[in-house]
């Protein structure tokens, strides 16, 4: 599952963005930014690949292209 979070972004932003890109996620708005400090992400944007036993297996700051994220999701 891919849990997309929109740091710094209203519900609004989030869902013109998502009309606009013809995007099918749910995201998590966090306005905010509570979660950076939770996970220590100083730079956006930031990618957190969880194991399904909830393990933080690679972070990798920075954009991916689709076929990145596919290899990554691969190794988990």
């Amino acid at each position: 599952n891919i849990i997309p979070v929109a740091m710094q972004q209203s519900s609004g932003q989030v869902q013109a963005y998502t009309s606009i890109a013809d995007l099918n996620l749910n995201w998590l708005v966090d306005p905010d930014s509570t979660l950076t400090q939770e996970y220590g992400s100083p730079n956006l944007p930031t990618q957190y690949f969880v194991d399904r036993n909830g393990i933080v297996r690679e972070i990798y700051v920075g954009v991916l292209s689709r076929t990145q994220i596919e290899d990554m999701f691969s190794k988990l």
